[in-house]
């Protein structure tokens, strides 16, 4: 698959300040994914997929300047912000009985010029503020930046429907995600904002008419 973005962006200004840059760019690249499946038993499947994607920066991420709202955050885009490319291999395995559905992933995924908030510092090496000029709230400001980075994680799912009750299914899934920057940013490779992991349980009834 092949893609194209065009961003297009006119200048703004508020009060005779300028507020916002006219800007142009053009974003392009491929994306495609392969796998196979193998029945290695009736109840037993593995998997593999390889896959190479790519995201175009947002509008927010190129020009954003000001405060986003409910965040306490003043952000400040990055024209210069390359797309994202990433390479990723998961496997898996499904096991399917009449009493029991299995599912577990492994996944790994390595993304080149990862966008990312990056908390800015003033000359003090402390955090920079900014008043905002419609509320006059002080703001800790933020710049989109980019890192090549590694996500790697776990999907498991458990579903247990007992024959012959086929009415009762008990549903389980745990969800992990572990990301890191290739290299150290701020002191840390950690990356921000990422979820922590995920458990979800359901117990649902089908009643039949």
């Amino acid at each position: 698959r092949f893609d194209n973005r065009h961003i297009s962006s006119d200048p703004m200004s508020i009060d005779g300040e300028p507020k916002f840059e006219a800007f142009t760019r053009d974003f392009s690249n491929i994306s495609g994914s392969a796998g196979m499946t193998y029945a290695v038993s009736k109840p037993l499947n593995l998997k593999l997929n390889i896959a190479r994607g790519f995201r175009a920066p947002s509008l927010a991420e190129l020009a954003s300047n000001g405060a986003h709202e409910g965040t306490n955050r003043y952000e400040i885009g990055d024209r210069d912000l390359k797309s994202e490319t990433s390479y990723q291999v998961d496997g898996g395995l499904e096991w399917n009985t009449m009493h029991l559905s299995l599912e577990a992933n492994l996944f790994y995924n390595h993304v080149q010029d990862f966008i990312f908030y990056e908390k800015l510092r003033n000359s003090a090496g402390t955090d920079s503020l900014i008043v905002d000029p419609e509320s006059g709230d002080e703001l800790m400001a933020f710049r989109f930046n980019q890192h090549s980075a590694n996500l790697y994680g776990t999907e498991l799912s458990v579903d247990i429907h007992p024959h012959p009750l086929d009415w009762l299914h008990f549903k389980n899934a745990f969800s992990y995600t572990i990301a890191r920057f290739t290299d150290a940013v701020d002191g840390s490779r950690n990356i921000p904002n990422v979820p922590a992991g995920r458990l979800f349980s359901e117990l649902s009834v089908k009643l039949l008419p």
